[in-house]
């Protein structure tokens, strides 16, 4: 893989990751058509974990004042000996709908592995599935008014199961979590704060198991590594910014026509033989 084709897929890891159209499913698409991708062990996975964690600490850097809150909480809690102060009440429950959130996408990653790899090598299923992603924002058009909700017990699991659906390629994690916590009647901005901070241990998580798959570090190019990650990071922020203000505007759902389309012509190009 060249510089360049780093941060082309940079770029787009970045900027698909926030935005509502699927990071996983742009990523199968692009690296097939770059000729780059490739199965386990080889350096592209490495890439491809790489990118995730350039976009996961632009997730931190954005929250960072709700995660420092969380986290002074819950060791203010722990140094009381389990007792909480009655403003830490809030934010502890929000980390065990986290936690409890976290679950299912613990369980679909683990238990199918396997299938999910197969998945992720072919552009087909990709396309596919982009096309569901364009129903699930969609919904949003008339879900979204209608939001105006915490996050609770109830819509944080519900987004937890959305979230775990998003493993998929061509289903987008942050258009699937964010529909689904609109669905369930959480705010707009809520909805997007949860499904950020609700990503968080998902990101690491897949990080980590991918990262001990991988059976050699040697033909690692770290110049194209550390491209890839930092472009990543830099427009994964910016698309982060950027998608907290569309929300705001109720324009989430219009992302819809841009899967559709992706979807059609990533379809004729594999039926035509350029994909």
């Amino acid at each position: 893989m060249s510089i360049w084709e780093s941060f082309i897929l940079g770029l787009i890891q970045g900027l698909t990751e926030f935005l509502p159209v699927s990071s996983s499913g742009h990523l199968t698409l692009f690296g097939a058509w770059l000729g780059v991708s490739g199965g386990e062990g080889d350096p592209y996975r490495f890439f491809v974990v790489a990118t995730h964690f350039g976009t996961l600490l632009a997730i931190l850097l954005y929250y960072r004042r709700d995660l420092g809150e969380l986290i002074a909480s819950f060791f203010r809690t722990l140094g009381r000996g389990g007792r909480p102060l009655e403003n830490d009440i809030p934010r502890l429950k929000l980390i065990g709908i986290i936690v409890a959130g976290t679950v299912p996408a613990v369980i679909v990653g683990l238990t199918l592995d396997d299938t999910l790899e197969r998945l992720f090598t072919e552009p087909l299923p990709a396309a596919i599935f982009l096309t569901i992603t364009g129903f699930i924002l969609l919904s949003t058009r008339w879900t979204g008014p209608k939001a105006k909700n915490e996050v609770g017990w109830k819509s944080g699991l519900l987004t937890g199961l959305a979230q775990a659906f998003a493993i998929l390629p061509g289903i987008s994690r942050s258009g699937s979590t964010i529909s689904m916590a609109l669905a369930a009647g959480v705010d707009r901005r809520d909805a997007a704060r949860f499904a950020f901070l609700l990503a968080i241990p998902a990101l690491v998580g897949a990080a980590l198991f991918d990262t001990l798959k991988i059976e050699s570090l040697a033909a690692v190019d770290w110049p194209v590594i550390l491209v890839g990650m930092l472009t990543a990071f830099v427009s994964g922020f910016f698309a982060l910014v950027w998608l907290i203000r569309l929300l705001a505007k109720q324009s989430f759902w219009k992302f819809a026509f841009y899967c559709w389309g992706l979807s059609v012509l990533a379809l004729v190009m594999i039926f035509t033989g350029k994909l």
